[in-house]
């Protein structure tokens, strides 16, 4: 139980501190890009959200369901290692999704091969390979003129935060300011954003509801590794030592 108390003191200043430092740096981040981009479109993601989402009051995660096409390269079983080492950088970089995938059911390589996704901006067609590229597929048992598009679906879950929030939101960063006072998280949101206050709170609500929790279990888990051993017999047999063999009174 004392654990469990001192568990949660930590894990609680840490979230406190490290929300506190996102918010800055996520209001500086919004305020630039609004600045320096077009605000209809995602610059953080590969693949652009419906317009219909602008002004959305009550969130509706269906509607940010996205069909997208993406190159594939079809890689035997044996050589992914070796592939996904090389083009590390080049594959897809989407929340929530694989970029090594299993091909489907009516495919003849199911068995033998995996299919790689690659990012838009690293891979449009076969010509994204130079000659020593060539090379090492063709080593690797990889049949680049197999590369092609593959569908895939983007749903709510493979967006971030700020695509999701930069989607929905007009004008300028959605955060004037951010305080914590006790347990309660305190936001000051611009006047023209106060009629999304909810979209904005159920998002912040969810971070910070991760954050805890991830700060909690590696704090349970640090002090749960704090293990006590039998002291030697010169100590007195009311104390107790730790690993480091230095005593402590009961």
């Amino acid at each position: 139980m004392l654990l469990v108390s001192i568990a949660f003191c930590v894990c609680f200043r840490l979230c406190k501190a490290l929300v506190s430092a996102y918010s800055r740096v996520l209001e500086l981040k919004i305020s630039v890009r609004y600045k320096m981009s077009d605000k209809s479109t995602s610059s953080k993601s590969f693949f652009s959200l419906p317009p219909s989402v602008r002004g959305m009051k009550v969130l509706d995660r269906d509607a940010f369901t996205v069909d997208a096409s993406v190159m594939g390269l079809k890689v035997p079983t044996q050589s992914i290692t070796a592939v996904q080492q090389r083009y590390k950088q080049w594959l897809l970089k989407v929340p929530r999704m694989q970029p090594i995938a299993e091909l489907s059911d009516d495919d003849v390589d199911r068995r033998s091969h995996r299919l790689f996704l690659f990012s838009p901006h690293r891979v449009k067609s076969s010509d994204a390979f130079g000659e020593g590229d060539r090379t090492f597929l063709s080593k690797n048992g990889v049949v680049l003129a197999d590369i092609q598009l593959y569908g895939i679906m983007l749903t709510y879950e493979n967006f971030s935060y700020d695509d999701i929030l930069d989607a929905i939101l007009p004008g300028e960063s959605a955060i004037g300011g951010f305080s914590i006072i006790g347990h309660i998280a305190h936001l000051n949101l611009r006047d023209n954003l106060l009629e999304y206050k909810h979209i904005i709170g159920r998002h912040w609500l969810l971070f910070v509801f991760l954050l805890f929790y991830l700060l909690f279990f590696f704090s349970v888990l640090l002090l749960s590794r704090t293990r006590y051993t039998v002291c030697p017999k010169k100590v007195s047999p009311l104390t107790f030592c730790n690993n480091n063999r230095k005593s402590a009174p009961i």
